[in-house]
């Protein structure tokens, strides 16, 4: 935790005071659509499930996700949203080898988080945070309607499950709630 505390004080040395609930989820090795339900006590919303597709594992998400390069991933991008207000640009990868039947169907076929999907399986998992700081992305801030003033955080890290990585996710937000 203490280095995930210098981070966050080293984006706040290019971005000004974080509010508690951004912070909140950078450092969270929780679920992050539990806290934004929470935050804006609204049901959070999956848009763009329908945006996955199936690639092959290559580089660094194969060594981060200790698959063999060529391996087939899930790679579904989403927003989440409470109403009509996005909050977070995710993206993830997911080992297909890795899925029971259930969950597959579940992760490629609903707009349910990622997060309740785990919940809905009784998944025991841990996340293991590999990164989180200021990024820039002009696809991403659109997505999110950001204004270029308006930095962009973003989180990295692995969701594991019997000691091998089931996810790598991705998040992306500023957050004006």
């Amino acid at each position: 935790m203490d280095d995930l505390l210098k981070k966050i004080n080293k984006i706040e040395e290019k971005t000004g005071r974080l509010a508690p609930q951004q912070k909140a989820l950078l450092a969270t090795d929780g679920s992050s659509t539990s806290l934004l339900e929470a935050f804006t006590n609204t049901k959070i919303k999956v848009l763009g499930a329908e945006k996955q597709r199936i690639i092959e594992a290559g580089g660094d998400i194969a060594l981060e996700l200790r698959v063999n390069a060529g391996e087939e991933l899930n790679k579904r991008c989403v927003l989440l949203s409470a109403e009509d207000n996005v909050l977070v640009y995710a993206e993830s990868h997911t080992p297909l080898s890795r899925l029971s039947a259930d969950i597959r169907e579940d992760i490629l076929g609903t707009d349910m988080p990622i997060g309740k999907i785990l919940k809905k399986h009784r998944i025991e998992s841990r996340r293991e945070i590999l990164d989180i700081g200021v990024t820039s992305s002009e696809k991403i801030r659109k997505e999110l309607k950001l204004n270029k003033e308006d930095p962009l955080l973003c989180k990295k890290y692995l969701i594991i499950h019997n000691d091998m990585p089931l996810m790598k996710i991705e998040e992306y937000f500023w957050l004006k709630l």
